[in-house]
């Protein structure tokens, strides 16, 4: 289609140049890959990954350029940050972190050159330029050699950034604790939530923060034996979940108005039986869940009935324990010993009830097994049961769908008391005066 030698050679003009690009690129989006074998594809793959650097160092160098000119101003825009946020829609963060990159890679030509080639990701180049930007301007030429040496020799970021770290320590053991506090100043948490109801978490925290948080996901994101099925990034997705859990049932949080911070969901009671005709349970921050979820957190909750007129006017306000009692707990500890479905510990566990208290069921022993939150998840959400064994204690039964044996690592003794504080003395713990951390606000209409 295009004659490039010809091209080439008749240097056309940088517009030409860019719209060939967009051709070329169009063409290969539009192939048909089943038609590609798979030695191909690997080889495209690794091709392509090549040119995108080699496509990011170029971009860079001209948004260097055009920042040089100042050329941002005569769009109306007050930065070049704006400008490229405005073009490109980035945000500030985005844009002011490309135009720094931009500018420092104009001063380390070995880094830039290696970048060009396609033999420096664009993630590498930024751990060199975020270093040089805080380095004596006389020491960066020496850091931009090191950097290229240590490419050449065949790295990833992890050992690149190890490396320029060392080199940052030796040159000036100032420029590590820069780095700090530049880390400290940008650190932010950004909530959002997609159109299926979940939320979305991104976080940047200075590197000790970080080094706690990662810590602690470390040690509750491993693997549940050979039979979790859980991707990495679903078990550090149920990490964060269950700090948040533990956080909030520790009862070391702060007040909000005047109660320790629980989940609370608001839901009508005949949505609650599952009658159905009413409006769903609602979180108070996150919007309309399923009823399933609302009777999961009821399991084991402190309970705000009110009465109301209408759609709208209260008429009275009361309050109804459905969470167990530290004795119950205890009981239920030594019963079962640690969650009936995985054998996990049970400090990690909710009382669940067997039939529901909305459906007539009791919050007493009988009715109860110590479930972690995701076997009480399965039991709730998925279809899994419980059914109890000659000991009369609970065992977790997949549903005949999964075509699974019963998760085997039950305790088969009671657990060991525990070290901890007991419910009835540990603040805000299970059976606590404080109530627990999971709240149902029940309304109830008047026929």
């Amino acid at each position: 289609m295009f004659d490039c030698a010809a091209t080439v050679a008749g240097v056309p003009d940088q517009d030409t140049l860019c719209d060939l690009l967009t051709a070329v690129l169009d063409v290969l989006s539009g192939a048909d890959l089943d038609e590609v074998d798979s030695a191909a594809l690997g080889a495209h793959i690794a091709l392509l990954h090549r040119q995108t650097q080699r496509l990011q160092a170029e971009r860079l160098r001209r948004l260097a350029a055009h920042d040089r000119r100042v050329a941002w101003r005569s769009a109306g825009a007050r930065s070049a940050k704006e400008w490229l946020s405005s073009a490109c829609g980035l945000t500030r963060g985005e844009a002011a972190g490309q135009v720094q990159t931009a500018q420092q890679l104009s001063e380390l030509p070995a880094t830039s050159a290696r970048l060009a080639a396609g033999e420096m990701t664009l993630g590498q180049a930024r751990v060199v330029t975020s270093t040089a930007s805080r380095a004596p301007v006389a020491d960066r030429a020496e850091l931009d050699r090191m950097a290229a040496e240590t490419v050449d020799q065949g790295t990833d970021t992890g050992r690149l950034r190890t490396a320029v770290d060392d080199w940052a320590h030796r040159c000036d053991a100032r420029l590590l604790a820069d780095r700090r506090e530049a880390a400290y100043r940008r650190r932010s948490a950004t909530f959002g939530r997609g159109g299926d109801g979940s939320v979305t978490i991104n976080a940047r925290m200075d590197p000790l923060s970080g080094e706690m948080w990662l810590t602690a996901m470390e040690a509750l994101s491993a693997p549940a034996g050979e039979a979790d099925a859980r991707t990495p990034e679903q078990r550090r997705a149920d990490a964060m979940a269950e700090l948040a859990r533990r956080g909030l049932d520790s009862g070391d949080l702060p007040l909000v108005g005047g109660q320790r911070p629980h989940v609370t969901v608001t839901v009508d009671v005949a949505t609650l039986q599952g009658l159905g005709g009413g409006p769903p349970p609602r979180f108070d921050y996150g919007g309309a869940v399923c009823t399933e979820t609302a009777r999961m957190l009821a399991c084991d909750a402190a309970v705000t009935r009110v009465i109301m007129a209408g759609v709208s006017q209260p008429l009275d306000v009361g309050r109804a324990s459905r969470t167990v009692t530290a004795a119950q707990r205890r009981a239920l500890i030594t019963r079962d010993g640690c969650c009936r479905g995985c054998g996990a510990p049970p400090g990690w566990c909710v009382a669940h009830h067997i039939v529901h208290w909305v459906n007539g069921g009791a919050t007493d022993l009988a009715n109860l097994a110590l479930l972690c939150w995701t076997c009480h998840d399965n039991v709730h959400h998925r279809g899994w049961t419980l059914k109890q064994d000659s000991d009369r204690r609970w065992t977790l039964q997949p549903p005949a769908s999964l075509g699974r044996q019963p998760i085997s690592r039950l305790r088969t003794t009671p657990a060991a008391p525990p070290r901890t504080p007991s419910p009835s003395t540990r603040p805000g713990g299970h059976g606590g005066p404080q109530g627990p951390s999971r709240h149902v606000r029940r309304t109830d209409r008047p026929p």
